[in-house]
């Protein structure tokens, strides 16, 4: 299901795309073509909004993030200080 709704996504030319835990599921080999597509110049000229847990995924990706709690948003802006409230949050 997810390497359809993937797909859909990459072949409909929306400019504002949606992707959830792109890099978490599917086997090696989706994953490997989510990053290559991701990063291709595909994305280039559009909006993505990426929900991830990874902060990883998130430093690398991201120029601007949202910190969310129980549904309401409580920082946007700088990517560092987002993952820093997030893993505060967390521990």
């Amino acid at each position: 299901m997810a390497r359809l709704g993937f797909s859909i996504a990459v072949n409909a030319g929306a400019d504002i795309m949606f992707l959830d835990e792109i890099f978490a599921v599917g086997d090696m080999r989706f994953q490997e073509k989510a990053v290559k597509v991701f990063e291709s110049s595909w994305i280039a000229g559009k909006t993505v909004i990426l929900v991830s847990h990874s902060m990883d995924v998130i430093r690398q990706y991201c120029n601007r993030c949202a910190f969310m709690k129980n549904g309401s948003l409580v920082f946007y802006g700088d990517t560092q200080t987002a993952i820093d409230m997030y893993i505060a949050d967390n521990h």
